[in-house]
């Protein structure tokens, strides 16, 4: 916990407000912004109080020069109101208007808290999808045998043979199966290079399709091919992707 104020009966206060509290294991104070990210560099508090008008570098830019991730979090405790809308949009957890009291302090320290804990948690799971994609892998090749969605708040492990069809949504991809649709981060190119090209065909530039999946095929003219799904979806093989036909099973 760091508090910095270029006052000390508000450092002092902020000091009193925080004594007892039992997740509270070590008070750092500054009393200037150059101060205060020395302090933030070398012993990476959890959670910054941090005064905006300070000599020399002030709290804005303090907030300003921290890392977008693995950063403390803020909270603004400030005598001046016009700078709220600049916190926010550097992400504060909350903003403290002096003078303060008790229990206001008592809730911006658990908004700080609970923005903690998402952090923490978020990286927790960025931590288990990297496990997960190096674990599930075939053993003999580069293709995937299960993907890492996301499914009322909690990691799930989807076997790609469940998916009926996968399309590109922006910077994400839709994975489209017979009873849900879920959202993950990635490109179809880059999906294409991992899934069975014996299993999987990419049809056209933002989707691909199980092949156990393809119920019926009609031509739609200049060399293009409707498919209909199960489930009845009916999607485009386009002519460029003409070829990857000739590798499905015959």
């Amino acid at each position: 916990m760091l508090i910095a104020d270029d006052e000390r009966p508000a450092r002092e206060k902020i000091r009193r407000f925080l004594a007892g509290q039992p997740d509270v294991e070590v008070v750092f104070e500054a009393g200037d912004g150059a101060r205060a990210l020395d302090v933030i560099r070398n012993e990476r508090p959890d959670i910054v109080f941090l005064d905006i008008r300070m000599p020399g570098v002030d709290g804005l830019a303090v907030a300003e020069a921290l890392p977008t991730t693995d950063g403390p979090v803020v909270v603004f405790a400030t005598a001046f109101d016009e700078h709220a809308l600049r916190a926010f949009d550097l992400h504060a957890a909350d903003y403290l208007l002096k003078p303060f009291d008790r229990e206001r302090f008592a809730q911006a320290l658990e908004r700080a808290r609970m923005r903690l804990r998402q952090e923490q948690h978020q990286d927790d799971l960025e931590h288990l999808r990297q496990i997960l994609r190096r674990l599930h892998r075939n053993t003999g090749g580069d293709t995937v045998e299960r993907l890492v969605v996301e499914a009322e708040n909690r990691s799930r492990l989807l076997p790609v043979s469940h998916v009926i069809r996968f399309e590109a949504a922006r910077n994400y991809l839709e994975v489209v199966t017979g009873d849900a649709t879920y959202r993950i981060r990635g490109t179809i190119t880059d999906l294409d290079q991992i899934l069975d090209p014996k299993r999987f065909a990419r049809i056209n530039r933002s989707q691909i399709v199980n092949l156990d999946c393809v119920e019926e095929l009609e031509s739609a003219g200049h060399g293009d091919i409707d498919m209909r799904l199960r489930g009845g979806d009916v999607l485009r093989l386009t002519r460029r992707y003409r070829d990857r036909v000739a590798r499905w099973r015959v």
